[in-house]
């Protein structure tokens, strides 16, 4: 959970939009609680005297209250969901501008199809977080905290035997998180595998129908897709398992509150208007006793995902402006490589203390063996690598006359 925190600078760039659907979710939040109280006294009042007259100012108080809610709620999604697209606008321009600034090297250790996923599916699930999980979480505490206080104030010892569950509750949020946040890793790790092999087989698809590989390459592709089948699945057992066992918990302090509140009724220390406005508030706590897993679920998804970018965001490019003085003189006249050593990575090495001077105005070409590379001088002919070139264990080089171009 922590990378999360790596979101607040996109967040607050835009600080109208997100104090706006930050406003909007605390105001309907406290128009929602206003509904269990209207509720109750309705229910006093029409035990003492039912008319029309009284049915229809509480149902018209009922009305207003059900429209502004629906009116602050279109504000909060509009504001909040525009808010995750812009950014995940921000996250992909940034993303991608990085993997043009990264050397050669970092793609030598990275599949495509891994570096496709991570700016498409896991950029998503960050997006998630920025907006549905926001909006949620916002909606769950400002209700749980006004509810709590509204029951706490109708009756203390109720309020206490309604919580009795939230211990278990939080432990099995915390246990499932865990969990979750881990299968759903893989689950994008393998997605990342399954992307790749679809990528190559695009990419090279005319060698694979060349040499007849299709068979080879389609059994490769369903070991990972069954891979992917079964994280996928593994990952949806322990979600599955989670909202159940949550509700479960939730149903325990409801069947609680009606043994209890039922007595004080019968004791008339409670009104029946009174009972009927702590159990909608009770109600009230349901959702966000649920979806405090719901956004767990989704905050812990995100995390995984936000890492996944944040490998590539963080990755130090091997050249880099910095300190570069604004007057740059022109640079001239020839290079010369004294005593260079080359490998790819931890390989062998390619060239063996190799050194040599290019002239001003001329090419240099490094090619391979014979027959991996030519050189096409200014007359046309073609010009094979052993011919102008210093072959190699590893590498050739060969240098070509200033008037020719090397490919």
């Amino acid at each position: 959970m922590r990378n999360l925190v790596a979101l607040e600078r996109y967040l607050l760039r835009y600080p109208r939009k997100l104090t706006l659907g930050v406003g909007a979710n605390f105001a309907m939040a406290m128009v929602g609680l206003a509904q269990p109280v209207v509720v109750g006294s309705a229910v006093d009042a029409l035990r003492l005297s039912v008319s029309g007259r009284t049915l229809l100012a509480y149902g018209a108080v009922l009305f207003a209250i059900a429209a502004l809610q629906g009116l602050l709620s279109f504000t909060q999604r509009m504001t909040l969901v525009a808010l995750s697209r812009d950014v995940e606008y921000d996250l992909r321009g940034e993303y991608f501008g990085r993997l043009l600034q990264l050397p050669l090297s970092f793609y030598q250790h990275r599949h495509t199809g891994d570096l496709m996923a991570r700016g498409t599916n896991d950029l998503q699930a960050v997006r998630m977080v920025c907006g549905p999980a926001i909006m949620y979480t916002g909606s769950t505490i400002f209700t749980a905290l006004g509810a709590l206080a509204f029951m706490a104030h109708l009756h203390g010892r109720l309020t206490l035997i309604a919580l009795a569950t939230m211990p278990l509750i939080a432990f099995c949020t915390k246990f499932f998180g865990d969990r979750i946040h881990g299968f759903f890793q893989r689950v994008q790790e393998q997605f990342a595998v399954l992307s790749t092999r679809v990528q190559e087989n695009l990419a090279g698809v005319r060698v694979v129908r060349a040499y007849a590989r299709e068979a080879s390459e389609l059994a490769a592709f369903d070991r990972a897709n069954e891979e992917y089948l079964d994280r996928s699945r593994r990952l949806i057992y322990w979600d599955s398992a989670f909202r159940p066992l949550l509700q479960l918990l939730v149903g325990i302090g409801f069947v609680s509150v009606l043994w209890y509140g039922g007595r004080l009724v019968m004791a008339q220390q409670l009104t029946v208007g009174q009972f009927v406005t702590f159990n909608f508030f009770l109600s009230r706590l349901v959702w966000p006793m649920i979806a405090i897993g719901w956004v767990i679920n989704i905050a812990q998804r995100g995390s995984a995902s936000l890492g996944r970018i944040l490998e590539v965001l963080q990755a130090v490019p091997e050249i880099r402006d910095e300190n570069v003085s604004p007057a740059v003189p022109e640079i001239g006249g020839s290079v010369r490589f004294a005593d260079m050593t080359y490998r790819y990575g931890d390989g062998p090495e390619v060239l063996d203390h190799i050194s040599v001077e290019v002239p001003a105005g001329s090419t240099l070409a490094l090619v391979g063996r014979t027959g991996s590379g030519f050189l096409v001088p200014r007359t046309g002919s073609l010009l094979s690598t052993d011919e102008v070139g210093v072959e190699g264990p590893h590498r050739g080089m060969a240098l070509p006359q200033p008037d020719g171009v090397a490919h």
